[in-house]
């Protein structure tokens, strides 16, 4: 996780699990918390695909979206996802249009 300011300077970043070859478990919680430690403003999240697929997977939506309605309710910006491949490839939710498209449907359920 990289940890930022609301002019998105770095404030600190951190590993904050370490999964196996096939899984791993976060909690939104606990990244959100480590988030209001950090006093951050915003902060992107990214993992590896050991297998170097970069397509990201139900799961990772799913995280994501959690995440991001998570951190909206502290005040927190989500800027990205990034899934780390091999050779340092790297899948952007935001350049390919997913963070968008996340906010716009979250904006429905914050705007309520």
């Amino acid at each position: 996780m990289i940890f930022l300011d609301s002019s998105h300077a770095i404030v600190d970043s951190k590993v904050v699990a370490r999964g196996t070859v096939a899984s791993n478990t976060i909690y939104p919680r606990e990244l959100v918390k480590l988030a209001l430690e950090f006093n951050a403003s915003a902060m992107v999240v990214a993992h590896n695909h050991p297998s170097g697929n970069l397509e990201p997977s139900m799961q990772d939506h799913q995280l994501t979206r959690t995440l991001y309605l998570a951190c909206s309710f502290m005040n927190i910006r989500l800027l990205d996802h990034l899934i780390i491949g091999q050779s340092d490839n790297a899948y952007s939710f935001a350049d390919h249009g997913i963070m968008n498209s996340i906010s716009k449907e979250c904006s429905r359920i914050l705007d309520q």
